[in-house]
């Protein structure tokens, strides 16, 4: 009965140390090689998730100011196109925005009139985007032009995120109560 144990013995089949650690080591880099590729698609994503964020900021930013710019006069546009300042006839106030320190600011003012915006005191200015944003803002006024003339806004904007770069353009028609005898 012995030989016959023996005989059993020799024809199992079984893995040797050097088949394990190759099995181990091409295993190991299959791991590692997908370890990279998913660390990659998680920083690509955070990088869009990042920017999207941005671009729906700007994104509200700008409805905003053309729902404000249609139902204000333009008072001033600062030097450089990077701040107006707006009466809004619908809300008795004057607004500010401004693109300064790689963001998009609006401070305001109460005022009676568009003619006391200019001697207004604006308040602390607030953050109306997050990410890198500059811009400028292009005004067309309805000053002394007849009637049927509206002054026009258009805002200029690029946000910067990650080295990803986003223009938004915008134009927003005055009406321009003061200039159109509407208030009158």
């Amino acid at each position: 009965m012995l030989p016959r144990k023996n005989k059993e013995k020799e024809n199992k089949k079984a893995f040797t140390l050097i088949e394990i650690i190759v099995a181990m080591f091409i295993f190991v880099l299959i791991i590692a090689g997908s370890s990279v590729v998913f660390a990659k698609l998680f920083q690509a994503y955070a990088r869009t998730k990042e920017l999207q964020q941005s671009i729906d900021n700007a994104q509200y930013a700008v409805n905003l100011m053309s729902k404000i710019f249609r139902t204000s006069s333009v008072v001033a546009v600062g030097t450089g196109d990077e701040s107006i300042t707006v009466f809004n006839y619908s809300q008795n106030r004057c607004l500010r925005y401004e693109f300064a320190s790689n963001i998009l600011w609006e401070s305001e003012s109460p005022a009676t009139s568009k003619d006391t915006c200019a001697s207004s005191s604006f308040g602390a200015p607030q953050a109306l985007t997050t990410g890198q944003v500059s811009g400028r803002f292009i005004a067309i006024s309805s000053q002394g032009a007849p009637n049927a003339v509206v002054g026009r806004v258009t805002i200029v904007m690029a946000i910067t995120t990650n080295n990803s770069i986003v223009n938004l353009e915008s134009s927003v028609s005055l009406r321009d109560y003061g200039v159109s005898d509407i208030l009158n």
